[in-house]
């Protein structure tokens, strides 16, 4: 009598050989086997021309993709290092909502950085507070050579886009980094 685990192990090595029957007997026809099919469009070039898929002719240089927000990423505090020496030695103006810490940084740009801690929400809560205060803050012409540190408090969770901008604008205003227009003017004048 045969035990269960052989008949089970022979019963999987008849599939195995099986299988492999099956594999030699099967014959996959070529791409361009069957002379009634016909060929995609896509595939065809125009005579005396090599393209890719964007279009560009070979030999030419092909446009530099920019990266969506280019501009706005060099306007962002990235670093450890900058977001410690801003909340250590930065001036700060507050609000229920918000915290607004500065420093210049004798760049040709000022440059922006957001903490949202965890208290204000889930990640969810967090980026949409992010997101909103990026957008404003873009909306937003301040004087050149600034870092800006902007931390969010609990309580702007429940905030409407509005009330953030009139904080934000009221902060800014109040650091005196606003650019106001009679500057605008003379800096295009110059």
């Amino acid at each position: 009598m045969q035990c269960p685990m052989d008949r089970k192990r022979d019963a999987q090595t008849h599939m195995a050989t099986q299988e492999a029957e099956k594999e030699e007997e099967a014959r996959l026809p070529g791409p361009n086997r069957d002379p009634g099919r016909t060929r995609r469009p896509q595939a065809e070039k125009a005579e005396g021309t090599l393209e890719d898929r964007s279009g560009v002719a070979a030999g030419e240089a092909r446009p530099a993709l920019r990266k969506r927000g280019a501009a706005a990423s060099e306007k962002r505090l990235t670093s450890r290092a900058d977001f410690r020496r801003l909340s250590k030695g930065g001036r700060s103006w507050a609000t229920r909502v918000l915290v607004l810490k500065t420093m210049p940084n004798s760049l040709p740009v000022s440059r922006y950085g957001f903490s949202v801690g965890k208290s204000v929400g889930n990640a969810v809560s967090r980026n949409r507070v992010k997101r909103q205060l990026r957008e404003i803050t873009r909306q937003r012409r301040l004087k050149l050579g600034w870092d800006v540190l902007v931390i969010a408090r609990t309580p702007i969770a429940g905030s409407s886009f509005g009330e953030m901008d009139q904080v934000v604008t009221r902060l800014l205003s109040q650091a005196g980094l606003l650019e106001t227009r009679s500057e605008e003017v003379s800096a295009e004048t110059d």
